[in-house]
């Protein structure tokens, strides 16, 4: 995945920035994203859209370890997260929905 990633950035000096922040973080976004998402397949989904996410936003990212670029890894993953989990719920209920109107629809003399 981490060469797709590079393949995003355009000059050598982003890749090889990017390298180091993707080695350093990713742990830690995978810690955070499994603890909202409680599901491994959906955590490493996360850190994919967290990473992609942040490569649209680079060049506003500090080039340099420091708690700044850490909170911005943070931030993508948490917010990516998010948006899983509330696709997720929508899905569900839209799932439950279907359900019941089966279940109501029922022409077996049942309910």
């Amino acid at each position: 995945m981490l060469i797709m990633y590079l393949s995003m950035l355009d000059t050598e000096e982003d890749k090889n920035i990017f390298e180091e922040f993707h080695n350093e973080y990713a742990s830690l976004m995978y810690k955070i994203a499994y603890g909202i998402l409680r599901d491994s397949k959906l955590a490493e989904d996360a850190v994919q859209e967290g990473f992609i996410r942040a490569i649209k936003y680079f060049d506003s990212f500090p080039k340099k370890k420091c708690p700044q670029t850490r909170n911005k890894f943070v931030n993508m993953v948490r917010c990516a997260s998010f948006d899983i989990y509330r696709k997720r719920k929508r899905q569900q209920s839209d799932s439950y929905d279907e359900l019941e109107e089966t279940i109501n629809g029922c022409v077996c003399g049942y309910r």
